[in-house]
């Protein structure tokens, strides 16, 4: 028995066989998230990678991307993440999130990495880590914590 008193063997019995098709198809339906121009690089049972592209109108000065723009790529991964573990017709609502802000996001792309710390029937906790890249070398920017329901 894992911890949670969740068997991870009947967990992954439980996962649709379509999961990530499912997850990469509500991911293009989120408007603001194709605004911004994130794209959906990975998906796994309980994981998600996504990824944004420095744009001009994303800066929060002239070197740094916006933590606006930080927060909403950390929610969405999270919400990827969580929906890899759900049935096919499920939705999700943010309850809430926590940003800490952890250096500076000078560079030219972002990576949002999220998991899965729970999922249950009525909610889902995930985490985000998210990386900005500068030339060949990328750091940790900011952590997220996020609890999503069922919507």
């Amino acid at each position: 028995m894992a911890r949670n008193n969740m068997n991870i063997s009947s967990l992954c019995d439980a996962i649709e066989p379509d999961y990530e098709k499912t997850v990469f198809e509500r991911f293009r339906r989120q408007k603001f998230i194709h605004f911004i121009g994130a794209e959906l690089l990975r998906v796994l049972p309980g994981f998600c990678k996504l990824q944004l592209s420095d744009r001009e109108n994303m800066a929060h000065d002239p070197t740094g991307f916006h933590p606006g723009v930080i927060g909403a790529l950390a929610v969405c991964a999270g919400e990827c993440a969580a929906l890899s573990l759900l049935p096919a017709d499920s939705s999700l609502a943010t309850t809430e999130y926590k940003l800490n802000l952890l250096d500076s996001a000078e560079g030219d792309v972002l990576v949002a990495h999220a998991k899965v710390v729970k999922s249950g029937k009525t909610m889902t906790v995930c985490t985000s880590e998210i990386y900005v890249r500068k030339d060949r070398s990328q750091h940790l920017c900011a952590m997220a914590l996020m609890t999503f329901v069922p919507g």
